[in-house]
């Protein structure tokens, strides 16, 4: 009994959609639709129902159908081209082919738009008032920085200017802004910490908008001492935002002098502050006696090494100190004199 429906999923075979006409297998009389025997042909594949490869055809009735010739390709030809698949007429639709492309359209609007919704609501989000989501450890994508690369001074997300990039110490917390001290010198104090806050100026822009932002602080010696990246947001309605986060610890586990901050947001260089921290000048002095007082008694001792040793600390403390000065250059000295390897 012939086939219904054409094996190329062009419709039944009772209509010719493409003016055409018919063929039939040789093999097993299954018939197709002429565009899709021959596209099956140019394929090399074999008839869908008997398996007779190459498929052989003749013109429903029982003529011999000779096919268009095919070009023969190299491997490394570009393949045959496979000739387009002719819609049926409107008032006559296929039905299977038009189902499948509509409900690919149907995935595709689908994706887009929860990529759209994704890109808005996306990020940890953080007061606007207050501080950004805590730091965590930058991402292998954090941008490059160097002392050559020059801010520019706008976010372009937020389509706003920066208009203050400020460092202020302050406990566990950050103190609240109006009680915020900002300052470019910082004494070491354990168990305080030095904060930082970013000021924008922009109006309006009808949507919550995410952002990231990457911190590098660079020590007295140039090199990297802290980086650290976190997430806040702006919503549709604000005019005008600020955002702070907390940068490093201020102890004695962070060197004298004078330290550089960049600040990127969504991998843009935005803004930079330099700022110096300094020893408490009680705590220097009680660091450079106790320095001596160790020194004069290994010196008395005899164990004139470790004498010079406890001078260099008190030096190291304090480098302008005449006593600490004066000591060494007598133990070593007396090292001399006694030939001490």
């Amino acid at each position: 009994m012939p086939n219904k429906d054409c094996p190329g999923r062009d419709g039944p075979v009772d209509r010719d959609p493409y003016g055409k006409g018919l063929v039939e297998c040789v093999g097993c009389a299954c018939r197709y639709h002429v565009p899709c025997a021959e596209f099956f042909r140019e394929r090399q594949e074999p008839c869908a129902v008997c398996g007779q490869r190459p498929l052989a055809t003749q013109l429903v009735g029982g003529n011999r159908y000779a096919p268009r010739t095919v070009p023969t390709y190299s491997p490394r030809s570009t393949p045959a081209y496979a000739p387009p698949r002719i819609s049926p007429p409107a008032e006559e639709p296929s039905g299977g082919i038009g189902w499948a492309v509509f409900v690919v359209l149907a995935i595709v609007v689908a994706i887009g738009l929860l990529i759209a919704f994704m890109s808005h609501t996306n990020g940890v989000p953080a007061s606007p008032s207050s501080s950004s989501s805590p730091p965590s450890a930058p991402p292998s994508t954090s941008p490059v920085d160097s002392p050559a690369l020059q801010p520019v001074g706008y976010v372009q997300a937020l389509r706003a200017r920066v208009t203050a990039f400020n460092v202020f110490a302050g406990g566990q917390d950050a103190p609240e802004r109006a009680s915020r001290v900002y300052a470019t010198r910082f004494r070491n104090e354990a168990g305080r910490f030095i904060y930082w806050e970013l000021d924008l100026e922009h109006g309006p822009l009808g949507f919550r908008q995410s952002f990231a932002i990457v911190t590098y602080l660079y020590g007295p010696n140039g090199g990297l001492v802290n980086q650290a990246i976190s997430s806040s947001y702006t919503e549709g309605d604000w005019a005008n935002s600020f955002y702070s986060n907390r940068l490093t610890t201020l102890d004695s586990s962070m060197t004298d002098g004078d330290y550089r901050l960049s600040i990127f947001v969504n991998g843009i260089k935005v803004a930079v502050k330099e700022f110096t921290i300094e020893q408490d000048a009680a705590a220097i002095q009680s660091a450079v006696s106790a320095a001596l007082e160790e020194a004069q008694r290994l010196y008395a001792q005899r164990e004139y090494r470790a004498a010079v040793a406890a001078c260099d600390r008190a030096l190291q403390a304090d480098p302008g100190n005449v006593s600490a000065a004066d000591l060494r250059t007598s133990i070593l000295k007396t090292i001399e004199i006694l030939g001490i390897q």
